[in-house]
């Protein structure tokens, strides 16, 4: 049987409802690693594991008009390669997975006080307060391992 927990988490983006000049794309890079222990729960017949973790990420926003309010639709394309071991149940086990992992889709509406702005007028803009929306796209279920690996 296998077990299965519920992990929570926050998304910070800091600038999500920012007012930008419209017809503005912005086109990101990043890169991340983890490599070390891993601690499982003794009751799991899991020791000595550990893992190295590479994570790439390609992102790309396009700013817009949207009914004469700023509107950003981005994309978000992951990348990750893991490198884990540790002895299962006493055999020692290696995996190595890489891939794409699930896209992301995020759709910002400014609803007031950022009204959709070409360059030349965005330069006179002076910040006001502001309302928005933004709907970010439900992750589909990725790649599971079978319990019993």
């Amino acid at each position: 049987s296998a077990n299965f927990c519920v992990a929570q988490a926050q998304e910070l983006d800091l600038r999500a409802y920012a007012n930008t000049s419209i017809a503005m794309n912005f086109l990101l890079a990043g890169y991340g690693g983890s490599r070390g222990s891993l601690l499982f729960d003794p009751a799991i017949p899991i020791q000595g594991a550990s893992a190295d973790a590479d994570i790439g990420v390609f992102a790309f926003a396009r700013f817009f008009d949207l009914g004469g309010n700023s509107a950003k639709l981005g994309l978000l394309l992951p990348y990750t390669g893991l490198n884990a071991s540790g002895f299962v149940k006493g055999e020692y086990r290696e995996r190595q997975v890489s891939g794409f992992a699930d896209p992301g889709f995020v759709l910002s509406v400014n609803l007031g006080g950022a009204p959709a702005l070409r360059l030349d007028e965005f330069r006179h803009y002076r910040k006001k307060s502001l309302s928005a929306l933004r709907k970010r796209s439900p992750h589909p279920p990725g790649n599971t391992i079978p319990a019993d690996y």
